[in-house]
């Protein structure tokens, strides 16, 4: 039978994997943004017309 602890540790590593993927999930949408902006000149506004 798992003990308390071992749930909060359970939790505690499911919370850092997900911060982790919204980590790289950010990352690769920066990426993109920046590959758009760039194709577009450098304008923000630009990007978020062709999106």
């Amino acid at each position: 039978m798992p003990t308390i602890t071992t749930r909060v540790e359970d939790a505690v590593q499911r919370r850092s994997f997900l911060a982790g993927a919204a980590g790289v999930a950010a990352g690769l949408s920066a990426t993109a943004h920046g590959r758009a902006s760039a194709r577009t000149g450098g304008d923000p506004a630009a990007y978020t017309r062709t999106t």
